[in-house]
């Protein structure tokens, strides 16, 4: 059991390393089937060993995928195909690899210090390589006003982004904890470098939903122990009194994060703004009306483009029939979400890492097509992390009941 867990945690640490420069251009492809295989094998052996019972959660997303899988089968079989050159791949991996990482992190028992450990490494790995990706393809220091071609924002960016939100939420939790000043400056450099690595590869969408989740994560900490409510009044004055001081940083870093959401683009124009996202919205909406149902699947006409949000993109590809399973699922899922944070507002508890970092997901999914599942493995942690919460979840509440049903006798 113990070599398999080493296993899983080392093929996540693998998801950052084929990201690194000259590994990502000679030996990428090589590492994503590697990764693929070892993982599959993994929540094979998993599945054919498993003794827990499989939770509400986890039972709907496989049945959701295996009735999307059968759809796309009978399409597939009475001829039905997509005709659009921009949108013609049909995502069999895309759910299914999360499926895998949350079974593997539900089924493979997990303790608390060997998940804070590796993620303290996955922490610092994803640091380096952004660092090394800024320096090695030659960005500096300064918002370049046009994409770097040899760096996969889309890829890097979900791993930075996650990467930030780990470390706000380590710090945080931590103040609440005795001799943990130590690691304070480490969390909160390390968060500066990568949130300055998501502005320069100007992943927008990430660096917007990492903004939102740390607002969110401030302000809950902030009426959720003293503590921490000292340290954020503490950091919010410092912070006002530099910025007072020294009035240049704040125009710096105001112009810094600005041109990173808006170098080489029109302001006045929204659609310009948004990289072509409205006027391909749009003609999607357009599209649907005329077929809702089975979206591009039978139709000869296509949207010229790829709606870059996840609903819009799987109604145009599939339609209404044929998207219902995706569809049905991912509300599932927002609505998982909202409840949980709700219910630990309401208790006063800690929010679970896993559950904000698919809150990122859920955010970057207004923006781009493939979230909250990939693209890739690069959402890998955040997909395991919840596998573990839900089984700790089951753990405890089958522990609960056993003791409710002793305590009767």
């Amino acid at each position: 059991m113990k070599i398999f867990k080493k296993t899983i945690l080392f093929a996540l640490l693998l998801t950052i390393v084929q990201q690194f420069p000259y590994i990502k251009e000679n030996y990428y492809y090589q590492i994503r089937i590697f990764l693929y295989v070892i993982l599959g094998i993994l929540a094979c052996i998993g599945i054919l060993t498993a003794r827990l019972k499989l939770i509400r959660f986890i039972g709907l997303f496989f049945i959701c995928i295996m009735l999307w899988s059968l759809l796309m089968l009978i399409f597939y079989i009475l001829g039905c195909e997509i005709r659009n050159p921009y949108n013609n791949s049909i995502e069999i991996f895309e759910p299914i690899v999360p499926l895998g990482l949350l079974f593997l992190g539900y089924k493979y028992n997990f303790n608390n210090n060997e998940l804070n450990r590796f993620i303290n490494n996955y922490i610092i790995l994803a640091t380096i390589m952004g660092i090394a990706n800024i320096f090695i393809y030659g960005i500096g220091l300064e918002i370049p006003k046009y994409y770097v071609e040899n760096i996969s924002k889309n890829q890097i960016g979900p791993i930075l982004s996650i990467s930030s939100i780990a470390c706000i939420y380590l710090l945080l939790n931590g103040l609440m904890k005795k001799n943990y000043l130590k690691f304070i400056v480490l969390y909160m450099i390390i968060f500066s470098i990568d949130i300055i690595c998501l502005a320069l590869i100007r992943n927008r969408s990430g660096l917007l939903a990492t903004f939102i989740i740390i607002l969110f994560l401030s302000i809950f900490y902030y009426r959720h122990n003293k503590r921490s409510k000292y340290f954020i009044t503490i950091a919010l004055i410092i912070i006002v009194v530099i910025l007072i001081v020294i009035p240049n940083i704040s125009k710096n870093l105001l112009s810094f994060f600005y041109n990173s959401f808006t170098a080489n683009y029109d302001i006045s124009d929204i659609d310009n703004l948004s990289a072509g996202r409205i006027s391909i919205y749009e003609l999607s909406i357009n599209f649907i009306r005329k077929n809702i149902w089975l979206g591009e699947l039978k139709s000869y006409e296509y949207v010229p483009g790829i709606p870059h949000n996840y609903l819009l993109n799987k109604l145009v590809k599939y339609g209404l029939i044929g998207s219902s399973p995706l569809i049905f699922f991912y509300f599932y899922l927002f609505i998982f979400l909202l409840k949980e944070i709700f219910n630990k507002i309401k208790s006063n508890e800690i929010i679970d890492l896993s559950i904000l970092l698919l809150s990122q997901g859920i955010i970057i999914s207004f923006f781009e097509y493939t979230y909250p599942y990939g693209p890739g493995i690069s959402q890998a942690l955040s997909w395991l992390l919840l596998g573990h919460y839900l089984s700790r979840n089951y753990r405890e509440k089958k522990d609960n009941f056993n003791k409710w049903i002793y305590s009767i006798y």
